[in-house]
């Protein structure tokens, strides 16, 4: 969760690459070439990977003492493994059908990769690694089951999402950081507010719909360049999910660990990542 969206699964960088988006009129279309694949997100991944490893192992040295984890049994509901292929067919044709569509438009750039062609490819690999209809069905309902505080809790985020929407209490504060900012400032100001918007909007999708058009009009007037924008906020809105408990949910359901025995270490994955990232977007206008 720490660099979700900026990656193959971020609501904004791949919606932006996908044609009629909504703020296509204001910013075209935004290939994930100049936003996933760019050379500054590549290694800026790479420098926070490093620096958490450094931060995990100090952590390692600390007494936190041990954790009792509960024991898990996944019962195999389908077929004797072997014997059904269904699965590992249908995800073939699949990829069948995905490798067909890359050679049809190998010659263009990389805007053909969207939240639908990402969608698709996982699909495929997961009946093709499972190999059974069955299996792959049994596992996901397993699945289902660590997401139920998520799917009982997003319709009130969404009701905070509304208020905050319809009440212009968002946007007033989108057009106040805007007012009080300046073209080297805006970027780390608008990294700074995903993050903190991200605690009362955890879906990236619906931060970036409310956030997103501000932004980039802002960047737009302060000629500032719209992809790294768009990781600007990106970074924000995944930087704060260390910090914010409902994408743990589904961890703690599966493992029956306590909440407060994670964020005493994310918290430091958090601050940790603040400085990466926030070096990161500051660069971009030093």
């Amino acid at each position: 969760m720490l660099v979700w969206h900026g990656g193959l699964s971020g609501s904004s960088t791949l919606k932006v690459a996908e044609s009629g988006h909504f703020l296509q009129e204001v910013i075209g279309l935004v290939p994930i070439d100049q936003t996933v694949f760019s050379a500054y997100n590549l290694w800026g991944n790479l420098i926070l990977i490093l620096v958490l490893l450094g931060v995990m192992f100090w952590l390692s040295r600390k007494q936190y003492g041990k954790v009792a984890l509960p024991s898990i049994t996944f019962i195999y509901e389908g077929k004797e493994v072997g014997r059904d292929k269904t699965g590992l067919l249908v995800g073939a044709l699949m990829a069948m059908l995905i490798i067909v569509e890359i050679l049809k438009i190998r010659d263009q750039d990389w805007s053909f990769i969207d939240l639908n062609f990402v969608n698709f490819t996982l699909l495929a690999l997961g009946l093709m690694f499972f190999g059974s209809l069955k299996s792959f069905a049994s596992a996901l309902s397993h699945a289902v089951k660590g997401a139920t505080d998520i799917i009982l809790q997003f319709p009130f985020y969404a009701g905070i999402l509304g208020m905050m929407k319809y009440s212009g209490l968002l946007l007033m504060l989108a057009e106040d950081m805007v007012f009080r900012s300046g073209p080297q400032t805006f970027p780390v100001l608008s990294f700074l507010s995903a993050a903190l918007v991200n605690f009362f909007i955890p879906s990236g999708g619906g931060q970036w719909a409310i956030q997103g058009p501000v932004m980039m009009e802002a960047a737009i007037k302060m000629g500032l360049d719209i992809p790294k924008m768009i990781m600007a906020f990106a970074y924000g809105d995944q930087l704060s999910n260390m910090l914010q408990p409902f994408w743990a949910l589904p961890l703690l359901s599966i493992t029956g660990v306590p909440a407060k025995e994670i964020f005493r270490y994310t918290v430091y994955f958090f601050l940790a990542a603040t400085l990466v990232f926030g070096f990161s977007v500051w660069l971009w206008v030093a």
